[in-house]
């Protein structure tokens, strides 16, 4: 798997940032909405954590990717995002739900943000 860098953003926080944007007088040109820029590596590495028991990926071929993104300008409006981690648990909570992924392990009883 290619080792690049990417963004994350929870759809839950998109939301919230487009409403913070509809909303506020000061709000004008284009914003970027990315919470995190991390390494496939470092996010596969956070699921194993959060997650074990499933079959990640094991070999990573460096490949350089783009610039991070940054959301500036919209944390100087008052956006906030949540914790990867947070992030992570419930898509992975939501896909068992929904059927789109089985689960092989028990989930720990207390997961700490």
């Amino acid at each position: 798997m290619e080792n690049l860098r990417r963004p994350y953003t929870d759809v839950r926080d998109l939301s919230e940032a487009i409403l913070l944007l509809y909303e506020n007088p000061e709000s004008n040109g284009r914003y970027i909405c990315c919470a995190y820029s991390i390494r496939t590596e470092e996010f596969v590495a956070r699921m194993e954590n959060l997650f074990p028991g499933y079959n990640y990926p094991k070999l990573f071929t460096e490949k350089s990717g783009l610039n991070p993104l940054n959301s500036k300008k919209l944390l100087k409006l008052g956006w906030n995002y949540r914790p990867l981690e947070e992030t992570i648990v419930d898509t992975v909570m939501n896909y068992e739900e929904t059927g789109l992924l089985e689960k092989e392990k028990p989930f720990p009883s207390t997961i700490r943000f």
